[in-house]
C-alpha cells in the first residue's frame, strides 16, 4: 500500500490494511471511520469519516465522471464543459464535506477521552 512514519513513535512502516469501523456520534449520527494502526505503538490514524450524505455526494460524483468521460470524443477532441464543471464541483463538495465531518468527529472523540 503506502509507506508511513508514525507521528507517535517514529516507526516507518507499510500500511497493509485499512480498518473500517462504524460509530455513532452524540447526535445519533451513524458514521464509518476509515483508519490504520501503527504496528509498534498501536496509535490509530483516522483517514476518513463517511456517512450517508458523503455516500450520496460520492454517487453524484461517480455519475458526473461517467457523464464527463462518456462525452469525450478523441476524434473531435471535445468535452462537455458543463459535465466537467459538474464533476469538479462534486469533487470539491465531497472533499469539503468529508473534511468538515472528520473535523467534527475528531473534536467529539477528544471530548469522549
Amino acid at each position: 500500500m503506502r509507506a508511513c512514519v508514525c507521528d507517535n513513535c517514529g516507526m516507518e512502516f507499510e500500511v497493509e490494511r485499512l480498518d473500517v469501523d462504524k460509530d455513532t456520534m452524540k447526535n445519533g449520527h451513524e458514521v464509518e471511520v476509515v483508519s490504520f494502526t501503527c504496528p509498534k505503538c498501536d496509535e490509530k490514524f483516522i483517514i476518513a469519516v463517511r456517512d450517508e450524505t458523503s455516500a450520496q455526494i460520492q454517487k453524484e460524483l461517480q455519475d458526473a465522471k461517467a457523464k464527463y468521460y462518456g462525452s469525450y470524443d478523441p476524434a473531435k477532441d471535445n468535452t462537455d464543459r458543463d459535465a466537467k464543471r459538474d464533476m469538479e464541483f462534486k469533487k470539491r463538495q465531497l472533499g469539503a464535506y468529508m473534511h468538515k465531518l472528520k473535523k467534527k468527529y475528531l473534536k467529539e472523540m477528544r471530548k469522549r477521552g
